[in-house]
């Protein structure tokens, strides 16, 4: 019997990442929410390791607010790097491995530019340079995870739904009795279900081949085509008017392209997400 700690278990990837790994016969699966575990407190992630003793601990705590992350520095920072690094040197102390969620939001949001000449989704051997104070905690998290811990799978993730309040579900409150709505149309991404990414990581924490990793499903799209696809499954007959990114002005800077190239996994692992509108589909029949 392995016995797993999932930290950050009370969210929404935390709740569905514990769901399923309850479901594991060979695995003790020890959950720890805010409540219970607060991981910018160094003394006491060393102790809730030591008396837990995992062969893995698995980091859903984080803080994603993006515009608050802009004038709460501090915490962003508390909880985006350093809690990350307490919980992977604890691991490290007890010989587990460690498994920690990041962000598209590490690089700058322009992409890349090919050898073509076109745009290009970025993979994990391409240089972060975030603009953001989230994106810059969560790039620090990363760097010192890998110091503290060489048993280490970093997966960065992006557009997550699923299990909660998602763009899914406010697009369909926006959308609910209005003829038509206005949606960011120069933002590219990968929207990606968290059923597929807890489905990966599942995959990947018995594999061994430890490092960074870009989990998104496949394809990309912009926020209004997201919305269109939403609409086309459900049969909601609202208009979704393109906008730019300037029509709806944010605290933060939204990357224009963040599309993520799932590289390492594809050449390391046989672990393959679904294309998004396939994993957009399964996940709007269920509800």
């Amino acid at each position: 019997m392995k016995t797993v700690l999932v930290t950050g278990s009370g969210g929404r990837l935390g709740t569905a990442l514990v769901r399923e790994l309850l479901g594991i016969p060979d695995i003790n699966t020890v959950q720890a929410d805010r409540s219970k575990l607060d991981i910018t407190d160094y003394a006491a992630v060393k102790s809730a390791a030591a008396s837990v003793k995992p062969a893995l601990i698995i980091n859903c705590a984080a803080y994603t607010d993006v515009d608050s992350c802009e004038t709460d520095c501090l915490n962003a920072y508390r909880t985006n790097a350093e809690g990350p690094r307490n919980l992977a040197e604890a691991a490290n102390a007890h010989g587990a491995a460690f498994m920690h969620f990041s962000t598209d939001y590490v690089f700058g949001g322009e992409g890349i530019i090919g050898e073509d000449g076109a745009v290009r989704p970025y993979t994990e051997l391409d240089e972060p340079n975030p603009r953001t104070v989230y994106g810059q905690s969560k790039l620090a998290g990363e760097r010192l995870v890998m110091a503290a811990n060489p048993r280490h799978y970093i997966i960065r993730t992006a557009w997550l739904y699923g299990n909660g309040e998602s763009f899914v579900t406010r697009i369909l409150r926006a959308a609910k009795g209005k003829d038509s709505i206005r949606v960011v149309a120069d933002q590219w991404g990968t929207p990606t279900s968290i059923s597929e990414l807890v489905k990966a990581s599942i995959q990947l924490m018995d594999t061994g081949n430890y490092g960074l990793f870009h989990g998104t499903c496949e394809g990309c799209c912009t926020w209004r085509d997201f919305a269109l696809e939403i609409f086309r499954i459900l049969g909601i007959k609202t208009d979704v008017i393109p906008v730019s990114t300037d029509d709806f002005p944010r605290i933060a800077k939204r990357p224009g392209y963040s599309v993520l190239d799932n590289y390492m996994l594809r050449h390391t692992t046989d672990i393959v997400f679904a294309d998004w509108k396939d994993a957009l589909s399964g996940t709007l029949h269920q509800v």
